[in-house]
């Protein structure tokens, strides 16, 4: 008979097995045959009846059910958790934006101008003046808590020499010019945070600033 989908499975009377007085054997059976070997029957046998539980189990169909579920579930859960990453990340951006402008309007508030770009190089030496070279960004560094990066340039030198499409570093600071600044960063670019050009490295930078024409 079956109850809670658990089988029971009654055997014959455990003949040939002494009883104690509750009608049970005394002796466990050690297999089926001995339950049912009629040559065994003596006179104090009993009579009492023995079932088998069998364990429940899942069937395949249960499984593939299961295993649906779980797929729809993880279907349905891993774009939310993608959308809610790339909202976080979203947020740092225009937290980074925000701080570039304020660093911008402080600049302007304590010297009166905002920050310049470079020095334009002289066309036909190649060189760049003294100071030039200098990006806005590397000028706004003590303003985006970048005191001890900004503290180790010297803005009256030149940043680089060399012509404009084959810029060289100045030796003094090409270690420098290759870390990157998180706050520089968008956190939603999958692009390196150090970039390379002519065979030197750069620290990334993903809000560039145009500053008009080349003319003075």
């Amino acid at each position: 008979m079956i109850e809670n989908r658990e089988t029971r499975y009654s055997l014959p009377p455990a003949h040939g097995l002494p009883c104690d007085a509750a009608g049970y054997p005394k002796e466990p059976l050690q297999d089926a045959d001995d339950a049912i070997d009629d040559t065994l029957i003596e006179d104090d046998a009993c009579d009492a009846e023995i079932t088998v539980d069998a364990l429940p189990g899942f069937t395949l169909v249960e499984l593939l059910v299961v295993i649906a579920i779980i797929a729809t579930l993880v279907g349905i859960l891993l774009p939310a958790l993608q959308g809610a990453r790339e909202s976080a990340r979203r947020m740092s951006c225009q937290s980074n934006l925000r701080q570039f402008g304020l660093a911008l309007l402080t600049y302007e508030s304590s010297r009166r101008s905002f920050p310049p770009t470079d020095v334009r190089p002289n066309a036909t030496a190649g060189n760049w003046g003294a100071g030039g070279g200098w990006s806005l960004h590397a000028r706004l560094l003590p303003y985006v808590e970048e005191n001890a990066l900004s503290n180790q340039f010297d803005f009256k030198q030149a940043a680089f020499t060399g012509p404009f499409t084959g810029l060289v570093p100045n030796p003094t600071f090409a270690a420098l010019f290759a870390q990157p600044i998180p706050m520089f960063l968008c956190p939603s670019d999958p692009a390196s945070a150090i970039n390379t050009a002519n065979g030197y490295a750069y620290g990334g930078n993903n809000y560039m600033v145009s500053f008009g024409s080349a003319t003075a």
